[in-house]
């Protein structure tokens, strides 16, 4: 499952790019955790949407996931021309990132750096 930023209206409006109920997205989570099946949770960490403290306030609200991937941004694969120019995270800031959310979730894994 795709979480696209904290569970904040403005917040996850910008990311998503959609008006959403945050309380579906909650009660999504809460389904997959206990479902009982294989499962990932997913960020692709954008650097204007997202910073650390984003990323750990999702750790929290994922807490006791047994998998959170951080996903490198490219700038290639954009549907918001906007971020064309924006210049992703380095591999050390994501690795970072990962390491700081462990203490919410079992792994926490980076992907495509």
């Amino acid at each position: 499952m795709d979480v696209k930023a904290p569970l904040e209206p403005e917040r996850y409006h910008r990311a998503s790019g959609s008006d959403i109920d945050l309380s579906l997205i909650k009660e999504s989570i809460d389904i997959i955790m206990n479902s009982g099946i294989e499962y990932e949770f997913r960020t692709t960490v954008v650097p204007n949407l997202l910073n650390t403290a984003d990323i750990i306030k999702i750790a929290r609200l994922l807490r006791g996931a047994k998998k959170y991937v951080l996903q490198q941004f490219s700038p290639n694969d954009t549907l918001d021309i906007s971020f064309m120019h924006l210049k992703p995270y380095t591999a050390d800031e994501l690795k970072k990132m990962g390491s700081l959310v462990k203490e919410f979730v079992k792994d926490c894994f980076v992907r495509g750096i």
